[in-house]
């Protein structure tokens, strides 16, 4: 998900009360460890019923991993176990220069290179007329897995198990 974009939690517990709450934590960071605190969560809301869905809102977060846990009445008691997902930058790619030295080229002799970094694997090429061309011809890999155990709400469609 992108950073900015709101989470939705869809839960159900066999236990409900009113201050039941889902914290979300930094990936690995202060969550409750052996169901104990440890340090205060970035985000919570409380999710009193015994069935619902709870939203938090990732703005003022980086992008980076993170967790949530479904914590009993104000404690630290998991009522499920924890969700992991991960938050990406909503900025647009780009590459942090707009020029690249070529080593070893020779005038007059076929020239490659590859640029390798984050996207889509199609690499870069220089403005129409000039010479040499950067191109990474190999597909791409680019991650948009995001995962989450306890029902995951993006996008109108769940992910996960609830």
């Amino acid at each position: 998900m992108k950073a900015g974009d709101a989470i939705t939690f869809t839960y159900s517990t066999p236990a409900p009360h009113p201050k039941n709450w889902i914290g979300l934590y930094t990936d690995p960071g202060n969550g409750p460890v052996d169901q104990k605190y440890v340090g205060p969560s970035l985000k919570w809301a409380y999710i009193p019923s015994g069935s619902g869905t709870a939203r938090l809102d990732t703005d003022g977060l980086e992008p980076g991993d993170y967790v949530a846990y479904a914590l009993a009445e104000d404690g630290y008691a998991w009522l499920a176990q924890p969700a992991k997902l991960r938050i990406v930058s909503s900025e647009p790619l780009r590459f942090v220069t707009s020029s690249i030295p070529l080593r070893n080229a020779r005038a007059g002799s076929p020239y490659a290179a590859t640029v390798r970094g984050p996207g889509q694997g199609r690499g870069l090429r220089l403005p129409q007329g000039q010479r040499p061309r950067l191109a990474d011809r190999r597909p791409g890999r680019h991650d948009h897995r995001h995962a989450a155990r306890l029902g995951l709400v993006q996008d109108g469609h769940r992910h996960g198990r609830g």
